[in-house]
C-alpha cells in the first residue's frame, strides 16, 4: 500500500494507529489502547479504521490508501498495522 504524499510525514502512521485504537472496536470490542489482534501481526479491524475515520480522527486520504490495499472491504478484516 502506498501512502499518499499529503499524509506521508514521519509521524502520520504512529497518529493514525493511535487514532484507530483511541476507541472500542465494534467488531471484537477490543478495549481502547489494544490492537484487534490477539495473536500474528499486529491489525485492527477495519470498522475500527472506519469509526476513526467517520469521527474525524483518520483523515479520508489516509483510508483511501488503507482501502485500496485490501482485498475484501468488510468490517471484520484486519488491516495489519505493518501494511499502513
Amino acid at each position: 500500500m502506498t501512502i499518499p504524499a499529503t499524509v506521508a510525514r514521519p509521524d502520520a502512521r504512529a497518529d493514525a494507529i493511535a487514532a484507530c485504537r483511541a476507541r472500542v472496536c465494534r467488531a471484537c470490542w477490543a478495549p481502547a489502547g489494544l490492537q484487534c489482534t490477539v495473536s500474528g501481526k499486529p491489525g485492527d479491524h477495519l470498522a475500527r479504521w472506519l469509526a476513526a475515520e467517520s469521527a474525524g480522527a483518520v483523515d479520508r486520504a489516509y483510508m483511501n490508501a488503507i482501502i485500496s490495499g485490501l482485498t475484501v472491504i468488510a468490517d471484520h478484516v484486519i488491516v495489519p498495522e505493518g501494511d499502513l
